[in-house]
């Protein structure tokens, strides 16, 4: 059963949709599946709202709003909504050794997701949580992740890139 809507875009059977702040989930049995869909998908819409605002006024201006990097966005909601465990630390470690993580901001779906998760624990591991929280914000204020995560860890995008991906190296070489 696909959801109707006016948009183009169908519904994958088995992979979550959120339009605006509402969640269309599938149950496949596996009750601890659905609660990760359910955090991820919350921890998404928490994004949107805190980086777009909510809101008539945001709905007028939505010509403001900003293309967000896969790794940022989904990385970040699957951060949120999962600690760090053995499964996820495979799947990392595989991505490192393989180089497929090299250039991440050119990454998409499950790639994106898990190398976007690593830099934010690198983020948080090397800057503190706050500094999670104040790139959300600025990323919300100045429109622009780069300026944000440039503001909040005094570094360019490069360099921070550059760090995170020596930590891995280190990490699991």
């Amino acid at each position: 059963i696909g959801l109707e809507t006016n948009s183009s875009q169908t519904n994958l059977g088995g992979v979550p949709k959120i339009l605006d702040n509402k969640v269309f989930l599938f149950f496949d049995g596996d009750h601890n599946r659905l609660d990760a869909q359910i955090r991820e998908s919350v921890a998404q819409i928490l994004l949107g709202v805190s980086i777009n605002g909510s809101g008539i006024r945001n709905k007028v201006s939505g010509s403001m709003s900003i293309a967000i990097p896969e790794w940022f966005s989904s990385g970040l909601a699957f951060y949120a909504a999962n600690q760090w465990n053995a499964e996820i630390e495979d799947v990392l470690r595989d991505g490192f050794e393989s180089g497929k993580y090299r250039k991440i901001q050119f990454l998409q779906g499950d790639d994106a997701k898990y190398a976007g998760y690593s830099m934010w624990y690198y983020i948080n591991r090397a800057f503190g949580r706050d500094a999670v929280k104040s790139i959300i914000y600025f990323t919300g204020v100045d429109k622009d992740c780069s300026i944000a995560i440039k503001q909040v860890t005094n570094q360019k995008f490069r360099k921070l890139n550059k760090q995170w991906a020596e930590y891995y190296r280190d990490k699991f070489g």
